[in-house]
């Protein structure tokens, strides 16, 4: 049989680090009440109100399995995904809201994540004989043929590829493309975009030439096209392809970018945006920078041939300055012939050089030629058919008071030649930086920023919408919402309405105070770590919002005009 020994040392050895634990707990829970009594220690408390229960993390159990299924695509809205299990849904909903849940599930299948230039290759092929028409304009004003400016026509090899189908002429808005609205825009008076929603349903029911041109102004928030590639997709989906719209001449070293469109250029242009200031004559162009070179540098844009959206083009128009000491660039479709165009001038003249191809996928080489300095603004891609064309017009770093460093003039010249349909600003996430700015002088600001933008088209619409939340951390190491946000936001409306221009809270939209904590925790992660912007994601479910956002508010008006 056993032997039975002595009692162990062990078991005295465990009954004294029990002890010295015991005691431990005792003088860290002593300490953590202490932060309850005392004053001035209050930032050390374990626990305060809001706070989730101590240790819940420890028990959460969170489904990470993400399910990707495709649904078949239809006229009335893009071939959707969903991106989460029902689980992840569910817990999306529960912690976000319904409506953040349900535009997370409604993602495009044709979106490519890399808004970057690529290297794709446009197969040109003969096509027999295409009539290429040359036009430029001043003012939109048509020019006399010159020896320097010729209207010509020329014959070209051009990209063969299948071009966008378009949508069927309907007349109603089925309440399934509604799933998901959330928050709806607010308008200063009843009526206030009839004028957007007639020409919008005009583009509708595809009646010839009825384009409909939206233009967005913003920051970094839409600077690589996020947010609006997601309501341009949207948009031409339902309404029809007019085009990719406005790109900037060059980006130079500032990053930018779009979807659905690829472009590409030399390193050694020269670049003033509008958020720096310092040109004299103020003409920073329809996007907001100028750009120059005396000559070598290039920039090319062309069709993609990824997806349904951005696959034909039928004309190409260069945006540029004529001026005294104007140089002459060159352009060049697919493998056609280079074109040279002057841009000296007895002044300044802001003018437009289109090229009419026909509608395809097509690519155009602006070069630089020499003979002085080069300076232009960018180039809109547009086709001859109804549909929609959403300009992204977002510079990083980019505040509402920036326009101001524009000739009044100028940009009212740029704005009316893109005959708009709808004007969309989106700022304040760049002002949230400013801690102690006076509400009286923001609101000061912005009115004057929204007299000087709208002088020139006083008859089209204006929308403003709100920045997203923007945190930071607190002396507990929490993630609150800068104070000024909603202060800003607050002041945006009242001011938006006062000018006559609609509101839509993309603040609220999100879910107010403390969201942007909420969406960097979500699963899958809906902000960045900065939290001051959202994750791709993140940004496709703010689109998905706006975009139903316009189109409640577009049903009620068919409802109300039919």
């Amino acid at each position: 049989m056993p032997t039975v020994g002595p009692p162990s040392s062990t078991n005295e050895a465990d009954k004294l680090a029990l002890r010295k634990l015991a005691i431990a707990v005792s003088v860290v829970t002593l300490f953590g009440l202490l932060t309850y009594v005392l004053p001035g220690v209050d930032r050390f408390q374990p626990w305060v109100s809001g706070d989730e229960p101590l240790f819940v993390n420890l028990w959460r159990i969170t489904t990470t399995d993400f399910t990707r299924v495709t649904a078949a695509p239809s006229i009335a809205a893009p071939m959707t995904q969903t991106v989460s299990s029902d689980g992840v849904r569910e817990q999306i909903a529960n912690e976000l809201g319904e409506a953040i849940a349900v535009n997370l599930d409604d993602m495009d299948t044709s979106d490519d994540p890399d808004p970057q230039p690529t290297n794709d290759i446009f197969p040109h092929q003969d096509d027999g004989g295409t009539r290429r028409v040359i036009e430029e304009s001043v003012a939109d004003t048509q020019q006399p043929e010159t020896a320097q400016n010729p209207g010509v026509e020329s014959f070209h090899q051009v990209a063969q590829a299948t071009k966008p189908e378009s949508p069927k002429p309907t007349s109603h808005i089925d309440p399934s493309e509604l799933d998901g609205v959330g928050e709806r825009i607010e308008l200063p008076k009843s009526g206030a975009f009839d004028s957007f929603y007639a020409d919008l349903r005009a583009t509708m029911l595809q009646k010839q030439g009825r384009i409909t041109r939206i233009a967005h102004y913003g920051d970094s928030t839409i600077a690589m096209d996020d947010i609006t590639s997601t309501v341009r997709r949207r948009l031409q989906t339902r309404f029809g392809d007019a085009g990719h719209g406005f790109m900037l001449g060059a980006k130079s070293y500032q990053p930018y970018g779009h979807r659905d469109i690829v472009h590409k250029e030399s390193q050694g242009w020269n670049i003033n945006p509008i958020i720096n200031g310092g040109l004299k004559d103020g003409r920073y162009g329809y996007g907001g920078v100028h750009v120059r070179s005396s000559g070598g540098d290039w920039s090319s844009f062309g069709t993609t041939d990824k997806g349904n959206i951005g696959t034909a083009v039928s004309s190409f128009e260069v945006f540029y300055l004529a001026h005294p000491r104007g140089g002459n660039f060159t352009v060049q479709v697919d493998d056609g012939e280079k074109e040279t165009i002057s841009t000296t001038a007895d002044g300044l003249e802001d003018r437009w050089f289109r090229i009419n191809v026909s509608d395809g996928p097509h690519e155009i080489k602006v070069r630089a030629a020499g003979g002085g300095s080069f300076r232009w603004y960018g180039i809109a891609l547009e086709r001859d058919v109804p549909g929609v064309v959403y300009d992204s017009l977002g510079i990083v770093g980019a505040r509402a008071a920036r326009l101001l460093n524009a000739d009044k003039d100028h940009l009212a010249g740029q704005l009316q030649h893109r005959d708009l349909s709808l004007l969309v600003l989106q700022f304040g996430g760049n002002e949230a930086v400013d801690r102690k700015m006076s509400m009286k002088w923001y609101r000061e600001n912005l009115t004057q920023v929204l007299q000087h933008v709208r002088s020139g088209i006083p008859g089209v619409p204006c929308l403003f919408l709100a920045p997203l939340d923007q945190g930071e951390r607190d002396e507990r190491g929490r993630v609150r919402t800068i104070p000024i946000v909603p202060k800003m936001v607050e002041v945006q409306r009242e001011v938006a309405l006062e000018q006559g221009c609609g509101y839509w809270n993309t603040f609220k939209a999100m879910g107010g105070e403390g969201s942007m904590a909420r969406w960097y925790n979500s699963k899958p992660r809906l902000a960045w770590g900065d939290f001051a912007h959202a994750t791709p994601a993140g940004y496709k479910v703010i689109g998905n919002m706006f975009y139903k956002a316009l189109l409640a508010d577009f049903d009620d008006y068919l409802k109300r005009t039919k």
